[in-house]
């Protein structure tokens, strides 16, 4: 091809236009390429945001949370009306959703193993799709006036696009267009009536809920449980994978909306405030989920994983570390009042007490087990 200079055009794998670089479409690309182009940008705009934070003495999480959601999400979701619908239909996570799981693990001080689902719940926050559908159902609302409009070109561009769909053949050419993506996307979040209505009108709200409930249906989903899951505590049923686990050990009847309530109390230390995040978050170091992780070969089963810092042969779990192990009753002498002997034992109960004493109480924990395993481990040695 030539330009109208009679000079041949340059032969490119992508451009940009508008902030949005396109490349070729391909069956496994399309315009996840834009995605990946603005997880870039958003990484660094995350970095400089955090670095100015704490340049300003912006430490506190609730502040952390504002300013992503002010500097960085733009980013993020510049132009997902294009790309989104090549996404939203993808089982496995996008580059752009991977920077916000990646704020959402470091604003708490969790590893890089913690769930994805647990450390947003933890902060009350929801997938970065959540904003790409209402934005979608806006985008979409508006090309359905324009095409009331005669002289409108999105109303046209609409229109070729539901031909391609109804001909296939944007499936004949191997690229799936974006009204097909888009359709997809509604079906897999169907209407609770069974009624599949799309070339209309659509209620923003009745969509985005409808997305967050398959979202939520999904993260529950047994196939992300990892083949060592088991139930914290004998008595309680076994979950289906670690969210639910979470949610039914841990969260208690916390909303999900709202973030965990030691995230909000600027008078915690950080090393307590990381160490019940931790701790809520399965990421501690008692045996049930250290050595989910090991090999195959050295991995105890469930039931072998019992204390080693005591002779009661019971499982190592948040349960038992709180309330039964003896090398901590000290621990409990002192924080007597975190103890009520009115009610059994319970996780939720026992979190949902005052933050600050709560997580003083498990920062101290996790130190007696440290300078414990240190012991034993010297004691070992010189054994030999």
């Amino acid at each position: 091809m030539i330009d109208y200079a009679g000079q041949p055009l340059e032969t490119v794998a992508s451009t940009k236009y508008l902030g949005l670089t396109f490349a070729q479409l391909s069956k496994t690309r399309g315009f996840v390429g834009c995605a990946d182009v603005l997880a870039r940008a958003g990484r660094q705009a995350m970095f400089a945001m955090r670095r100015r934070a704490w340049e300003l003495g912006a430490y506190s999480v609730e502040q952390q949370c504002l300013l992503f959601d002010t500097f960085v999400t733009p980013v993020l979701s510049y132009g997902c009306e294009l790309w989104g619908p090549y996404l939203l239909v993808r089982q496995d996570c996008s580059s752009v959703e991977r920077v916000h799981r990646w704020f959402c693990r470091r604003v708490q001080g969790l590893p890089h193993q913690a769930t994805s689902a647990v450390s947003l719940a933890e902060l009350g926050r929801q997938p970065l799709s959540t904003r790409w559908v209402r934005q979608l159902v806006r985008f979409w609302n508006r090309l359905q006036a324009c095409m009331a409009e005669p002289d409108s070109l999105l109303g046209w561009a609409l229109a070729d696009n539901l031909a391609l769909l109804r001909e296939g053949s944007d499936l004949a050419a191997g690229s799936p267009c974006w009204c097909r993506r888009w359709q997809q996307f509604l079906q897999s979040a169907p209407t609770e009536t069974g009624t599949f209505v799309w070339l209309t009108q659509l209620d923003e709200e009745a969509v985005a809920q409808r997305a967050a409930t398959a979202n939520l249906q999904q993260t529950f989903s047994p196939s992300t449980c990892p083949a060592s899951a088991a139930p914290a505590s004998p008595s309680l049923p076994a979950p289906t994978n670690k969210f639910a686990h979470y949610m039914e050990c841990i969260r208690g009847d916390l909303p999900l909306s709202l973030p965990a309530p030691h995230l909000l109390e600027p008078d915690i230390p950080l090393a307590h405030r990381i160490a019940l995040s931790r701790f809520r978050t399965s990421c501690h170091d008692l045996r049930i989920e250290r050595e989910r992780y090991l090999p195959q070969a050295t991995r105890a089963p469930f039931q072998e994983r019992t204390c080693l810092c005591c002779a009661s042969h019971a499982l190592e779990d948040e349960i038992h570390l709180t309330f039964h192990c003896p090398i901590y009753d000290h621990l409990r002498f002192e924080f007597a009042d975190l103890f009520s002997t009115d009610q059994p034992p319970s996780i939720p109960c026992f979190l949902s007490q005052d933050q600050t004493r709560v997580a003083a109480f498990i920062y101290a924990c996790h130190i007696v087990r440290r300078q414990y395993a240190c012991m034993s481990l010297a004691g070992s040695e010189s054994a030999l």
